[in-house]
């Protein structure tokens, strides 16, 4: 992904759907919401941006998680300078979950048959 200086890339209280690796520029991740504590924090090169979606991924582990219970950004992501990232899309996530899913399904069924 390529996102010029200045732009936004997801804006407090909308759904997040990429994790984001940033390989050069920077990126403020700040709250804008009176409610919440305010803070801002500069993420650069070799860092990343959206761990909520890992955890959403993570936390559906039993079943393939569903695209309509994104997780809401907390935070406003907008480009400092011009930014190149790889982004880890929400329904990629899914289909890694999905096939750790069936791999451990797999070996479960091996392993009971094993002992069999």
């Amino acid at each position: 992904m390529h996102y010029n200086q200045a732009n936004y890339i997801v804006k407090e209280g909308e759904p997040l759907d990429a994790m984001l690796f940033i390989t050069q520029g920077i990126i403020w991740n700040f709250t804008t919401s009176i409610n919440a504590e305010r803070s801002a924090k500069c993420i650069e090169k070799c860092s990343f941006h959206g761990e909520e979606l890992l955890d959403w991924g993570l936390e559906c582990s039993a079943a393939l998680p569903n695209l309509s219970d994104l997780p809401i950004s907390l935070k406003t992501a907008k480009t400092h300078a011009k930014v190149e990232a790889f982004a880890l899309m929400a329904n990629d996530l899914r289909t890694i979950v999905s096939r750790r899913t069936e791999a451990a399904s797999s070996v479960q069924v091996l392993i009971v048959a094993a002992f069999q």
